[in-house]
C-alpha cells in the first residue's frame, strides 16, 4: 500500500509539474510576438543584408500580425550593433541578422571585441551562405581577375581596393588576395559595400569586394564589371564570371553565412518559433530567387544545425584569417 500511494505521489508530481511548464512553453509560443520585433543590421543601409531581409520581414510581419522593424547600427565591421543585440533583452523582440564577420573575423582579428559570439548569442537559423564578387569599374580594361593581376603587375603600381569594413570577409579576401597575386594591395574600408562601390564609380579606389546583390544594379546599370567571386562554383546571378579558382587564384573557396541570431538565454520556444517561420518563408519562390540573384545560395537550418555548422566552420576561417595576414589597422 505505501509503494502504492508513493506512485500516486510521484504521478500528482509529476501532472503538478507538467501543468506548470507546459502551459508556459505553449504561450510562449502563441502569445509571441504581442509586439513589433526589431531585426538590427550590423551594417549600414542599402547594403546586401538589407536587400535580403527587407522581404523576410515582410512575410514576418504579415504572418505575425506585428511590425517587423529593420535597424541599421553601422560601424567597428558589424560589432557595434553585433554588441547591441549581445546586449538586448533575451525576449525575442530584438534579433541580428549578419554575416559571417561579426561572430567569426571580429573575434579573431580584435581580442576585446566586447561579446562572445557563443555565450552571448542563440543561433536561429543561416539564411544562406554567400560568395563575395570581386568587382571593378566598366571602363577597367582587364575582363577578368588573373589579367588585372597581370596588368598591375607590368605597371608596377599600387591599388587600392575597397571592403565593407576592417575585418570584414572583403577585407580578408582582398589580404589573401595580395599574398597569393604578390600585388602591392592597399585597402580602403567602408561601413558597407555600397559606399565602395559608389567609390569605385567615381575612381576613388581602383577595385572591391563586395555582396552580389549590391554589386548586381550597379553591373545592370553599366558602370561595374565583375572579375571573379569567391567560393567554389559561379553565381546564377554571374553565370558568366569564373571564380577565383577557374583563373588559378587559390585561397578563395570559403564562403560566408548569412544568419539570424537572438541574444543569449532567449527562451527555447521562441527560437524555434522564429527559425520556423524564417525556414518556412525561404521555401518560398520569390525570396529564394531574390537571394539567388544576389548571389547567395538558400539554406535554412535549425538552431541546432546552424550551431553545429558555426563551429565546423570556425577553425576553417580562423585559419584563412590568421594566413592573409589582415589586421585591424592598415
Amino acid at each position: 500500500m505505501s509503494n502504492r500511494r508513493n506512485s500516486l505521489h510521484a504521478i500528482h508530481a509529476l501532472a503538478l509539474g507538467a501543468l506548470i511548464v507546459l502551459p508556459w512553453q505553449a504561450g510562449a509560443q502563441s502569445a509571441y510576438p504581442a509586439r513589433a520585433v526589431h531585426i538590427v543590421n550590423p551594417f549600414a543601409p542599402g547594403g546586401t543584408l538589407d536587400i535580403m531581409v527587407r522581404p523576410i520581414a515582410e512575410r514576418l510581419s504579415q504572418r505575425w500580425g506585428q511590425p517587423v522593424v529593420l535597424d541599421n547600427k553601422p560601424g567597428a565591421a558589424g560589432a557595434i550593433g553585433a554588441d547591441f543585440v549581445a546586449k538586448a533583452a533575451p525576449d525575442g523582440y530584438t534579433l541580428l541578422i549578419t554575416l559571417s564577420n561579426t561572430h567569426i573575423h571580429n573575434v579573431i582579428l580584435n581580442p576585446k571585441t566586447p561579446y562572445d559570439p557563443i555565450r552571448d548569442f542563440e543561433p536561429v537559423t543561416q539564411l544562406c551562405s554567400g560568395a563575395v564578387v570581386f568587382a571593378a569599374r566598366s571602363s577597367q580594361p582587364s575582363n577578368n581577375a588573373a589579367e588585372l593581376i597581370a596588368a598591375a603587375k607590368a605597371s608596377g603600381k599600387a591599388m587600392s581596393y575597397g571592403s565593407w569594413g576592417i575585418g570584414s570577409t572583403g577585407h580578408i579576401f582582398g589580404e589573401q588576395l595580395r599574398r597569393q597575386s604578390g600585388l602591392d594591395l592597399i585597402h580602403v574600408p567602408y561601413k558597407s559595400d555600397i559606399p565602395a562601390l559608389i567609390d569605385l564609380i567615381g575612381g576613388t579606389i581602383d577595385v572591391s569586394f563586395s555582396g552580389p546583390a549590391a554589386a548586381l544594379a550597379q553591373v545592370k546599370a553599366g558602370k561595374v564589371k565583375i572579375l571573379a567571386v569567391t567560393g567554389t562554383q559561379r553565381l546564377s546571378a554571374f553565370p558568366e564570371v569564373p571564380s577565383f579558382a577557374e583563373q588559378g587564384i587559390p585561397g578563395m573557396e570559403l564562403t560566408g553565412w548569412f544568419a539570424i541570431f537572438a541574444p543569449g538565454k532567449t527562451p527555447r520556444a521562441i527560437v524555434q518559433k522564429v527559425s520556423a517561420d524564417i525556414n518556412e518563408l525561404l521555401r518560398v519562390p520569390e525570396i529564394r530567387q531574390r537571394m539567388l540573384d544576389g548571389g547567395c545560395e538558400p539554406v535554412g537550418s535549425t538552431p541546432e544545425q546552424f550551431a553545429a555548422a558555426f563551429r565546423e566552420a570556425f577553425p576553417r576561417w580562423a585559419e584563412l584569417i590568421r594566413a592573409s595576414g589582415a589586421k585591424l589597422e592598415n
